[in-house]
């Protein structure tokens, strides 16, 4: 009697027709390397996907981020940009008239000496309303080679000045430009207003 047929043959028999023969070690270790290589792209696969997934959950969030800080940003600036405009305001209605016009001498003799550069020897006339005549009385006095004269026109309201030398005339109005830059920092607002208002 042999060994063989003492124990029981746990080899794996492959069917063929309706008889089964053993497996070669060969045959074996090539379905086990196939085995293997399905089992390890399988893995692969299934890791590729994985990090597919977090990357774009990871991209997701990145991006939810950004835009909740784009908002918390423009919702800040929106808000300070607001916040300014009483100081803006102030600033056009309250302290640029009496710069400007506290500066109304100093302006006239720098736009005096270009026009006199231009028409040497010729008379020099400044005209502004009465109320600004007695602040201009001495702003020119020994700044110029020529005399200065100054008149008078009720027809000017305060902050408007014509300057003449010779033939050639300008006008200079301080209240138009104040307005000017009052109607800027009103459009300004109204959009900075809408924009808040429609996102």
């Amino acid at each position: 009697m042999a060994l063989a047929d003492l124990f029981e043959d746990f080899s794996t028999p492959v069917e063929t027709g309706d008889q089964f023969r053993m497996m070669s070690d060969t045959a074996l270790e090539d379905h086990r390397l196939a085995a293997f290589e399905q089992g390890y792209k399988a893995g692969w696969d299934d890791a590729v996907s994985s990090q597919t997934e977090a990357h774009g959950r990871i991209t997701e969030a990145l991006m939810q981020s950004i835009e909740d800080l784009s908002f918390t940003y423009h919702e800040a600036l929106a808000g300070m940009q607001v916040s300014t405009e009483p100081l803006l305001r102030a600033l056009v209605e309250k302290v640029l008239p009496r710069a400007l016009h506290d500066t109304l001498g100093l302006h006239l003799t720098e736009r005096l000496t270009e026009m006199a550069t231009a028409a040497a020897g010729q008379p020099v006339t400044v005209t502004v309303a009465p109320e600004d005549a007695k602040a201009l009385q001495g702003a020119f006095q020994n700044r110029f080679p020529v005399d200065v004269e100054l008149r008078q026109d009720p027809a000017l309201t305060g902050g408007q000045v014509r300057l003449g030398i010779g033939q050639a005339e300008t006008e200079c109005d301080c209240d138009a430009l104040i307005a000017e830059i009052g109607d800027s920092v009103d459009a300004y607002f109204h959009h900075v207003r809408e924009a808040e208002r429609h996102g």
